[in-house]
């Protein structure tokens, strides 16, 4: 049997390596005429902030690469923001290289927003748009698991109004609220059970941020349990010397724009002071990042990473006892800033072709209902698969989208999220296989029983059925024999005995 493989064989997409070599198989390997192509497309976005509020000024990031061997001169860039061109830019990108430059817009209304960055370029154009979609949340959802919840931090949440603030007792906690949650704070906690324990490792692993202060009536053996299982540092009793915060990780996202710049380098920063506080001991496992440091030596604030959450433990309480945090300027902007960078955000965009599996804080559709992805622009509706878990929802497409665009999920009336899906960039790029590389190739993984063939023929049709069944000689047989025929007539007759 003979298999004939017609491509140009583009690198990005041709993977030789993979093959499995049939032996029973004969391989040729057309290889299509090559036309000079440049090419110059959007490589990729992202958003420069973890979240986007109503009223704040964002900025995000674009990729342009130019493919070809040409320097490409004034490419107009424009940005779309929810089908209206927002703003203009031109770039000049030399030959072979990535540009990459940025946008400024400010959020105007909550809810869903459709980007996309568009630029002209030919012959090939399919790559030309980029679309990307992102959240501008209207509330955060903060949750407090505890025996009595701090009147410091219910005085916080309760009274700003994009925050919804859930109070949960310990004894009664309803996990189906978890998934929906930015920041769980646990705090005047005597004993974390078994079953809290297990459903904040999941919430943990799917993305979310847990804040965690002990308490002077905490069971540490029982809360060194649940930290040695997320492997965190655990608590090693209370330590009764006085100390104060002197060095803060002022690198970490947590403390952008939370202390003056001016007093940060002059060192002049009124941190926390502590009358005691909790020593913590070295779990083996644990990758801890210091946030906050005691002058002491001792961590204030650490940061442990859980799946694709975070962990924040504080080594004291909120009790006024222990320390000045709960009554500090930073106790606010620090806890504001747990929850606005939760590690928990949609996809900017997905690839078609991916099978990605898309992951929400939502409910599955009730009853005989069904999610639905509908584009109206090109008359798509598609029914994902929904499946519930812990920590929320998981959607998986199953390779349904075949066009770029804008997508709305549906659950009958209520819009779910819209989600931005875009070719594979890979055959974007136009570099190629010739003769020596492929016959290197087939030389390197010992495919003995391929070979190589160059379609430069006007009719490749033909050429392959020849290559196949071989030249037809019957033609010229039968022509042969009539011509013999026809000369043994004009012999006979013409030809005069002597």
């Amino acid at each position: 049997m003979t298999s004939y493989l017609i491509s140009d064989f583009q690198q990005s997409t041709s993977n030789f390596e993979d093959v499995i070599s049939d032996s029973s198989m004969q391989v040729k390997l057309v290889v299509l005429p090559l036309q000079p192509t440049a090419n110059l497309f959007v490589d990729s976005c992202w958003l420069n902030s973890p979240i986007v509020q109503i009223g704040q000024t964002l900025e995000f990031a674009l990729r342009i690469h130019n493919s070809s061997d040409k320097d490409a001169e004034n490419v107009p860039v424009r940005f779309f923001l929810n089908g209206a061109q927002k703003a203009v830019t031109s770039l000049s990108i030399p030959a072979g290289q990535k540009i990459e430059t940025t946008f400024s817009f400010t959020a105007s209304e909550s809810g869903w927003q459709k980007a996309a960055i568009k630029i002209e370029d030919h012959p090939l154009n399919f790559d030309d748009a980029y679309y990307f979609s992102f959240e501008v949340k209207e509330k955060m959802h903060v949750m407090s698991v505890s025996e009595n919840v701090s009147p410091y931090l219910e005085a916080m949440f309760s009274k700003d109004p994009f925050f919804e603030f859930l109070k949960s007792n310990v004894n009664s906690v309803d996990y189906t609220n978890f998934g929906r949650q930015d920041l769980i704070v646990l705090q005047s906690l005597r004993q974390i059970s078994s079953g809290l324990r297990e459903e904040l490792k999941k919430y943990l692993e799917a993305g979310g941020s847990v804040c965690l202060f002990p308490d002077s009536s905490s069971d540490i053996s029982n809360l060194n349990q649940f930290l040695n299982e997320v492997n965190a540092d655990g608590f090693s009793g209370i330590n009764e010397n006085k100390d104060q915060v002197n060095d803060v990780d002022l690198q970490h996202a947590l403390f952008k724009d939370v202390f003056d710049n001016n007093k940060s380098r002059e060192g002049r920063i009124d941190y926390p002071t502590v009358s005691k506080h909790f020593d913590q001991s070295n779990n083996s496992k644990s990758v801890r990042q210091v946030l906050m440091k005691l002058q002491g030596g001792g961590s204030f604030l650490s940061l442990y990473p859980y799946g694709k959450g975070q962990l924040y433990v504080f080594s004291v309480p909120l009790q006024t006892g222990f320390s000045n945090l709960a009554r500090h300027a930073i106790f606010v902007p620090i806890l504001y800033r747990m929850a606005l960078l939760t590690a928990k955000p949609i996809s900017f965009s997905h690839v078609i072709g991916s099978d990605e599996v898309v992951m929400l804080n939502a409910s599955p559709p009730t009853g005989d209902q069904a999610f639905h992805l509908i584009n109206k622009e090109t008359n798509t509706d598609i029914i994902p698969s929904a499946r519930a878990i812990a920590s929320g929802l998981m959607v998986d497409m199953g390779n349904q989208v075949q066009a770029a665009g804008h997508f709305n999920l549906m659950n009958g009336n209520q819009l779910i999220a819209t989600l931005a899906f875009n070719y594979d960039r890979k055959e974007s790029e136009m570099i190629f296989y010739d003769e020596t590389m492929i016959q290197e190739k087939m030389e390197t993984l010992k495919l003995k029983n391929w070979s190589y063939f160059n379609a430069s023929t006007p009719d490749l049709k033909k050429t392959l059925l020849d290559l196949n069944n071989g030249i037809s000689l019957w033609k010229y047989a039968i022509f042969s024999a009539l011509v013999c025929l026809l000369l043994e007539i004009l012999l006979i007759r013409f030809w005069k005995t002597a």
